[in-house]
C-alpha cells in the first residue's frame, strides 16, 4: 500500500478546520520590519569613451521614428570631385612611403637588359593588334577612353585584354604591354595628341590597312624561307621514290637472303 498526498479538501462545515503544522515553519506571522528591508537599487549608467574598444564593436540600437540610412552600393557612380579626392589620397600617400625610406639604403646595380627585353614593343605592334587592343577595353570591358573608374568594381582587366590580343597576334603580348600600349599609343591616337598634322584614329587606320600588313609579313617570311631553302647544298643520296623503276637496296639485300 503506497500513501499518496492529496490535498486538503474543502471545508464540510463551520468547525472542520484544517491545521498544516508544518507551514508555520515556513513563515513569520508577523511582518518584517523596513529596517531589515534591502535598500533599493538604481542601475547607474556609466558613460563609455570613443576610445573605449568594447564599446566600438556594439551596434548602435535604433529608436523608433529615425531615418535609416543603407549602405553605399559598389556599382554607384562616384563624382568627379570623389575621384580627385582618391587621386590625392593615393599621391599623398606615396609621397609619405618614399619620404620613410631608409637614406643609407644602397641603389640596386642597374642591369643592362638584352635587346629583345629593353624594347618591350618587339615586334612592332600591327594595327590589327592595336584595334583588337582597343575593342577590347571599350565593346568587352565596357570602359571609357580615358579608364576613368565609373564605379569602384569597373576597374580594367588586362589579363582578359592581353588573352583577346593574343588570339589575333603573331607574337605573345603580356598585360603589362598591353596596358602600356594602350596608355602611351591608343589613347593619345584616338584623342588627337600624336604628332602627325593629320591624326588618324584606329578605325581609319585599320579600315585603310584591309589586312596589307599581316599579307606582306607573311610574304616576306615565304619569301625568307626560299632564300634559306635555295643556299642549302643539294643532297648527295639520291632520293628514292623519285624513279619508279629504281629498287631498294635494303629490299634486294633482303630478297637475296632469302
Amino acid at each position: 500500500f503506497v500513501q499518496l498526498w492529496t490535498p486538503p479538501t474543502p471545508p464540510q462545515d463551520d468547525n472542520d478546520i484544517y491545521i498544516d503544522s508544518v507551514m508555520c515553519l515556513m513563515y513569520d506571522t508577523a511582518p518584517i520590519p523596513e529596517s531589515k528591508l534591502p535598500p533599493v537599487y538604481v542601475r547607474k549608467e556609466r558613460k563609455r569613451h570613443k576610445t573605449d574598444p568594447s564599446a566600438a564593436g556594439r551596434k548602435k540600437k535604433q529608436r523608433h521614428g529615425e531615418t535609416v540610412i543603407p549602405p553605399r552600393s559598389l556599382f554607384d557612380r562616384a563624382t568627379p570631385g570623389m575621384l580627385k579626392m582618391r587621386r590625392e589620397g593615393k599621391e599623398q600617400k606615396k609621397n609619405i612611403l618614399l619620404k620613410q625610406q631608409t637614406q643609407f639604403a644602397k641603389p640596386l646595380p642597374t642591369l643592362v637588359k638584352p635587346a629583345a627585353e629593353a624594347g618591350q614593343d618587339n615586334p612592332e605592334w600591327l594595327i590589327s593588334e592595336d584595334w583588337a587592343l582597343l575593342q577590347a577595353v571599350k565593346q568587352l570591358l565596357e570602359l571609357p577612353l580615358n579608364l576613368a573608374i565609373v564605379s569602384p568594381a569597373h576597374t580594367p582587366n588586362w589579363d582578359l585584354v592581353s588573352d583577346v590580343v593574343n588570339s589575333c597576334s603573331r607574337v605573345y603580348r603580356s598585360p603589362k604591354q598591353c596596358r602600356n600600349r594602350y596608355e602611351n599609343v591608343i589613347i593619345p591616337r584616338e584623342e588627337g595628341k600624336t604628332k602627325n598634322s593629320r591624326p588618324l584614329r584606329t578605325n581609319q587606320i585599320y579600315a585603310q590597312d584591309e589586312g596589307a600588313t599581316h599579307t606582306q609579313l607573311y610574304t616576306n617570311h615565304f619569301e625568307m624561307m626560299k632564300v634559306i631553302a635555295g643556299k642549302r647544298s643539294p643532297p648527295i643520296k639520291p632520293l628514292l621514290g623519285m624513279n619508279p623503276f629504281q629498287k631498294n637496296p635494303k629490299h634486294a639485300s633482303v630478297l637475296a637472303e632469302r
